[in-house]
């Protein structure tokens, strides 16, 4: 847990992960490990090899910076949660996917031969893998995610497009039953705009123990997370450096009826935080049920109740912060 509790407590809004980044890189190197920065993303390499497995977490977290002496991380029974101390009301630590990076680190440190790729801004759609530098992908044998919500989901399709082969499963099916995990479809996540960008690899997105993603009484379970840890070491060991193809008909477009992401034939520009160089996004907001740009993937929301879904949840940490003072005030009288 040692290399996790550096972790934790950095900070990493989305555009704003310098932290998260300058942490990686230096624990890379100090790894021996060849580390490349492009355009936000950072490109990791360990070994030399014809063919490398590839680890991948993003660096971004939903959550806003706070003073960090009052970020506090927590320890109780089996659970990992995080305190603002200036009001001892719970606060997201961003387990999504500081959970992902921990993992890509320990292998890092466990592999001979292995790529690692960190995204940034995966929060805001993907921003960073949309833009990734591609050549980096040509000797990967396969892709492995970790920035999935739970403990038994093993991602192979999102919004219609398969991302895995049917190889890849078939060779890991074993596995999947001892470590609990079952196929399952997914969200946007980096993978998925990695085969829309054409690594043309198979990918998968695991579950990784934390529960109640961008929320401020997100968790992680630490029996879950080392079960992560344990599958992904297992997976590593059991396939190597075997490549695993995507076939070309999995990784088509999904219908634009369902969600089509960074497509120019589906999407319009807009105007980016850094560049023009990212896409809109729409969809029926589960919130209001408008066909609208959505800017929330995990609750599919568009930006109206995106704000009123996070404006309602303080209200009830806050609600409840007061209730819990007033009767600890009443206890001390």
């Amino acid at each position: 847990m040692h290399l996790l509790e550096k972790i934790l407590p950095i900070q990493s809004p989305s555009y704003q992960e310098e932290q998260m980044i300058q942490f990686i890189k230096a624990h890379c190197r100090a790894l021996g490990c060849k580390v490349w920065v492009n355009k936000g993303n950072v490109y990791i390499t360990k070994g030399k090899a014809s063919r490398y497995p590839c680890m991948v977490a993003h660096t971004d977290t939903v959550f806003d910076f706070i003073p960090q002496e009052h970020l506090q991380v927590y320890y109780y029974e089996d659970k990992v949660f995080g305190v603002d101390t200036r009001t001892s009301t719970l606060t997201g630590l961003g387990m999504d996917d500081k959970i992902g990076i921990w993992i890509a680190l320990k292998m890092l440190e466990e592999q001979d031969h292995l790529k690692c790729f960190f995204p940034h801004a995966e929060e805001v759609g993907a921003h960073g893998s949309a833009k990734a530098a591609m050549s980096f992908f040509r000797d990967v044998a396969y892709c492995i995610q970790c920035d999935r919500m739970g403990n038994s989901d093993l991602v192979t399709e999102i919004y219609g497009t398969k991302i895995c082969s049917d190889q890849f499963l078939n060779d890991i099916g074993g596995l999947m039953g001892k470590f609990g995990y079952k196929p399952s479809t997914g969200a946007l996540t980096d993978v998925y705009q990695l085969v829309i960008n054409g690594i043309n690899k198979s990918c998968i997105n695991t579950s990784t123990g934390y529960y109640n993603p961008h929320q401020m009484d997100e968790y992680i379970e630490a029996r879950d997370i080392f079960n992560t840890l344990d599958f992904i070491r297992s997976i590593l060991a059991l396939l190597g450096d075997k490549t695993y193809d995507l076939p070309r008909s999995y990784s088509k477009h999904a219908p634009y009826a369902t969600r089509s992401y960074y497509t120019p034939a589906y999407s319009k520009p807009v105007q980016a935080k850094q560049d023009n160089n990212t896409w809109e996004v729409y969809d029926c907001c589960s919130g209001c049920g408008h066909y609208t740009v959505i800017v929330e993937d995990y609750f599919t929301l568009c930006q109206a109740c995106y704000d009123q879904y996070y404006a309602d949840l303080f209200f009830t940490y806050e609600r409840k912060s007061r209730q819990n003072l007033e009767e600890s005030s009443t206890r001390e009288l």
